[in-house]
């Protein structure tokens, strides 16, 4: 076994017939929405070839076990690198988010909203890259654009997003476009920078409502020698009204990819 979430458990295994080691994710979970998420994750993340976002090899989504066939990644995700050794120096931070941008901003070209960023979502790989090379995962939650059929509804107990990171739109049980999942790449750049999210509450209520109605904490009170531009950077995407945000994650992966050294820097050993 090499991993468990909440909807299935992840082994690593041999393809046989081409001999490389992959990753599948079996669905322990039932229920048909557990199974249409299944679905949408592979789905989302089959169309995608971008090198920032995993590769999906296989699916099957029958019988008593549906899985998904992955690459195998080693490595640890950005929440556990945060949680081990606190907050990032800013040029590893602007590496790890320019890359997430970039798959994001794929995704988003191809009319497709993941729903779910956040530092559990993102995978930091071990890499001979003269850079960390990072992967966004489980699309699970991802929505068409055009399909007004399933809007995101944030109920007790059910998942349609990590609280801490939704936008106030979806806190609000409101349709989502791409400038949540720009909320949601700010919020999760923030905890990298400083090592703690922009807002914050005792109970999930508490959150919700700070998300939905409380200015963020400011970057620069967490981290008072940072660059001013680059928080600034921060306030174009964690504004209320999606209007005021960067209207994509193009356009925030642009105003940030700047602030990223050149490739061929050395990678920061992690923690």
């Amino acid at each position: 076994q090499f991993g468990k979430g909440g909807m299935g458990v992840v082994y690593e295994a041999e393809q046989l017939d081409l001999r490389r080691r992959v990753a599948v994710k079996v669905l322990t979970a039932s229920g048909a929405d557990e199974l249409l998420r299944f679905k949408q994750e592979a789905l989302a993340a089959a169309g995608l070839a971008h090198p920032n976002i995993v590769q999906v090899y296989d699916f099957r989504g029958d019988g008593d076990d549906p899985y998904l066939v992955m690459e195998l990644l080693r490595g640890r995700s950005l929440a556990a690198l945060v949680r081990e050794g606190g907050k990032l120096e800013p040029a590893r931070a602007v590496g790890i988010m320019t890359q997430v941008l970039s798959a994001l901003a794929a995704a988003h070209e191809a009319r497709i909203v993941h729903r779910d960023v956040k530092p559990e979502n993102i995978f930091v790989c071990d890499s001979p890259l003269p850079y960390e090379l990072a992967k966004v995962l489980d699309f699970g939650l991802a929505r068409p654009l055009d399909d007004d059929k399933r809007i995101a509804r944030t109920r007790v107990g059910v998942a349609m997003g990590t609280p801490a990171y939704m936008a106030p739109e979806q806190a609000r049980g409101e349709s989502a476009d791409v400038r949540a999942d720009v909320f949601s790449a700010g919020v999760t750049r923030d905890y990298a920078l400083a090592g703690r999210r922009p807002f914050d509450g005792k109970t999930t209520s508490e959150l919700l409502h700070a998300v939905k109605k409380q200015p963020p904490i400011p970057l620069d009170a967490l981290c008072p020698d940072l660059e001013l531009d680059l928080v600034r950077i921060v306030e174009g995407a964690l504004s209320k009204d999606p209007a005021a945000r960067f209207s994509s994650a193009r356009e925030f992966h642009d105003a940030l990819a700047p602030s990223w050294p050149a490739r061929n820097a050395p990678a920061k050993t992690p923690p």
